[in-house]
């Protein structure tokens, strides 16, 4: 179960299962990207992208192992820097996935690291 899925609660069965399988398709494009000659590219991309302020408070969370800072960021910038990955030759089909919300969070948490 993803981090994201810890936080949330399924209403029903059905919900929870399409949660799961929505869970199993970011596993699954998760593992096809980070195999992806694309990968450390996007990650220095992003390492550039990012104020420093930015990464500093990303990497603050990051290591308080705060599992919803994906959520917290999503609106507000996340979804900026999914769609300049997509612009700078790092969308799905330069990873071959299925939805770059499935792998842009890591890309970033990777990015803050180092």
């Amino acid at each position: 179960m993803s981090r994201f899925n810890r936080v949330m609660v399924p209403a029903n069965a059905e919900t929870a299962a399409l949660m799961e399988r929505a869970e199993q398709q970011r596993v699954s494009d998760l593992k096809i990207a980070r195999a992806s000659d694309r990968w450390q590219p996007a990650v220095d991309f992003l390492r550039g992208f990012l104020p420093p302020e930015v990464r500093s408070q990303i990497h603050d969370l990051v290591q308080m192992q705060s599992e919803a800072w994906p959520a917290r960021y999503h609106m507000d910038w996340g979804m900026h820097v999914r769609n300049s990955l997509r612009n700078t030759a790092f969308g799905e089909k330069d990873f071959g996935v299925l939805n770059l919300d499935n792998i842009y969070v890591e890309l970033v948490e990777e990015a803050v690291q180092s």
